[in-house]
């Protein structure tokens, strides 16, 4: 199977890329540069092409659009320009003119603000590493750090906002709160796969993308050195905001029985309108969310964390972890 078996059908292709061409990863398809460097122009413009829209988009597919100031809010970082992406990925590699081609289509086709891909690409792996990870050093790390962001949404909040663009902040306040809970997720698991090596074993165990893998005998050794790197990278890049797929990992891994999660995944829907289609829902309705719907969210979100970290008092009593 080829990497033009796993094309994103956001947009077609036409020139088809052979498998040595690159491999697609969980930031999208990254092309080898020592094929890129003897390709024809043709395939390097098609190679070129597909690593950006795999991690650029029009702005209005995925950004909240702000009315009040007729201007896009791009909350995952950017506007990015292709003329800066292009050549600073791919300078060594090929020749400005070939480059200056593909920048000028990309400029025609969107211009030269474009918006990162959500969930899906290196910009947001950034946006969560810079904006929301904290080393964590210990068990109560996670939770202490969620209540801090839940009060520091609480604060917006309860500010004097401009009426101009109050409803526009209340709806980031309330994205705000969905991606808190996400990095709680990814934090607890992060520190607890990492730390304890019978959770490590049961993630390797039961994970159906890393658990499945084979490989040669000749191979065990090399693969054990880098298992651990492989396993935080797995959950570096994982989505943790569909729940339904933190579930298992918590509830396999960890071993502990994980809050019910049906009554926030419509709030993580609303989550999605307002950062994927400007605050409109899938049929075009205006998505109206007040300041009490996101205290609502936030006080839910607490205990939900809270619940998560009774089940793990629970199963790792303090002192024995």
């Amino acid at each position: 199977m080829g990497w033009n078996d796993h094309l994103n059908d956001d947009y077609d292709i036409d020139v088809q890329l052979p498998d040595e061409a690159g491999q697609v990863t969980a930031n999208g398809f990254e092309p080898d540069d020592d094929w890129l460097r003897g390709a024809s122009r043709e395939l390097q413009i098609a190679a070129m092409r597909r690593w950006f829209k795999d991690r650029f988009v029009d702005p209005a597919h995925e950004t909240p659009y702000c009315s009040e100031e007729g201007g896009y809010i791009f909350v995952y970082g950017g506007p990015y320009d292709p003329n800066d992406e292009i050549q600073s990925r791919f300078s060594d590699f090929v020749e400005y003119e070939v480059m200056e081609d593909l920048i000028h289509d990309l400029w025609m086709e969107v211009g030269d603000e474009w918006a990162s891909r959500d969930g899906e690409i290196d910009a947001e792996v950034e946006y969560y590493d810079d904006a929301l990870s904290i080393i964590v050093a210990t068990r109560n790390d996670p939770y202490a750090m969620l209540e801090e962001r839940l009060e520091q949404i609480g604060a917006i909040l309860s500010a004097a906002l401009p009426v101009k663009i109050e409803s526009t902040i209340i709806q980031l306040a309330y994205s705000s709160a969905i991606t808190a809970l996400e990095s709680y997720l990814w934090d607890t698991a992060t520190y607890w796969v990492t730390n304890n090596r019978e959770v490590f074993r049961r993630f390797i165990e039961t994970n159906t993308d890393i658990g499945k893998k084979t490989l040669a005998v000749k191979d065990v050794f090399t693969k054990l050195e880098k298992l651990a790197e492989e396993v935080e990278g797995y959950l570096r890049d994982f989505v943790w905001h569909r729940l339904e797929k933190v579930k298992p990992i918590f509830e396999e891994s960890l071993e502990i029985k994980m809050p019910n999660i049906n009554s926030l995944m419509p709030c993580v829907l609303v989550r999605h309108d307002i950062i994927h289609r400007g605050g409109r829902d899938k049929d075009g309705n205006m998505i109206t969310v007040s300041a009490d719907d996101t205290y609502d969210l936030k006080n839910h979100i607490t205990e939900f964390a809270a619940a998560i970290e009774r089940e793990l008092s629970r199963r790792y009593p303090i002192g024995l972890d």
